[in-house]
């Protein structure tokens, strides 16, 4: 994720007052094709849950007050220690 996928949210809130919660569904999707993209370019098989553990796991590290980078590493490190994954999804 990038910081572009914040500032997406927060002008999708702003201009259209929907809530933040629907702001977070709108950056778990965004989540979610970019997880897709990259297990494909890594030519890998998605394991059954990785993408909704990654994403919650992004999700949640986000909401708590860390950086979207921050929180990238973190789930990245959890989601490929839980699911045996190789390190070739970057």
């Amino acid at each position: 994720m990038k910081l572009k996928y914040l500032y997406l949210v927060v002008l999708i809130t702003s201009i259209t007052n929907i809530p933040v919660v629907e702001a977070m569904g709108l950056l778990k999707k965004l989540c979610y094709a970019s997880l897709n993209t990259r297990i494909f370019t890594a030519r890998q098989v998605l394991p059954i849950g990785l993408r909704e553990y990654s994403c919650n796991c992004f999700i949640n590290e986000f909401k708590s007050g860390k950086s979207i980078g921050s929180s990238k590493t973190i789930c990245k490190k959890k989601s490929i220690e839980k699911y045996k994954l190789k390190s070739k999804v970057k």
